[in-house]
Formats: C-alpha cells, structure tokens, sequence
C-alpha cells in the first residue's frame, strides 16, 4: 500500500487570519522540507491564490490540490476539495452569489491578498471573506 503525507488545510494570504509569509512559493518550501507530498489550499470562501500556489509548485513533486475552507451562516467551516480548478471555479461563483457583501476591516482581521507564483502583490480583496 502506497502512503502519502498530506496538508489538506492550507491558507494562503488571502485569508485574513493567515501570515503574511504565507505565500506560493514558501508554502511549497515548508511543504517540500516536512516531506509532505499533497496539499490543499483551503482558503476562507476564496480561491483566487490556488492557481498561483499550483504554478509555484510544479516540477516539484507536490500536488497541489484545488479546495476552499467555506464558512456558513452557522459558522460551520466546512473543506471543500475539487478534482480540477476549473471545478473550483464553478464553485466559487456559487460562493460569490451567496456570500454577505461586507467590507474586509484589516486592521481587525487582517488582510486580504491576490498574488501570483512568485509572491508578488496583485491586489488586494476589499469583500471581507470570512
């Protein structure tokens, strides 16, 4: 039998209550150095950085799995994982439909940002996602 070491539950700095640090390719780095061979990033009701995490990651040997961490009105937080991005992607229209329009208070819950493989800054998200 075949095992695999696996973090299902990754935030990226798109979720508020995420580090800073917790960029593409650094998240690949600390994965790769605990020998973990699958992740998912699980961001709050977002899926905006799993792209970038995936690029950050290939050629090295981690999976890099498609997910979301969705919070209801109940505040039960639920790990969605998807078989393709695409799949994620139907399903945050879905979240986008649905989710409070609520400005993000960084200064409360930190902030919110879009960046690519690198790390680099794209933007930042304004909608409070949790």
């Amino acid at each position: 039998m075949k095992t695999f070491r696996a973090d299902l539950h990754v935030h990226t700095v798109l979720s508020p209550c995420a580090e800073v640090e917790m960029i593409p390719p650094l998240i690949v780095q600390e994965a790769l150095e605990r020998k973990i061979d699958i992740i998912a990033i699980t961001d709050h009701n977002a899926s905006a950085n799993v792209e970038a995490v995936q690029k950050a990651a290939e050629g090295s040997g981690l999976t890099v799995l498609p997910g979301m961490e969705v919070q209801t009105q109940e505040d039960v937080h639920l790990l969605c994982l998807f078989a393709s991005l695409s799949d994620l992607k139907n399903w945050q229209h879905e979240i986008d439909l649905s989710l409070p329009v609520s400005l993000n208070q960084p200064e409360h819950l930190g902030e919110q940002f879009v960046v690519d493989e690198t790390g680099e800054f794209i933007r930042n998200e304004p909608r409070l996602l949790l």
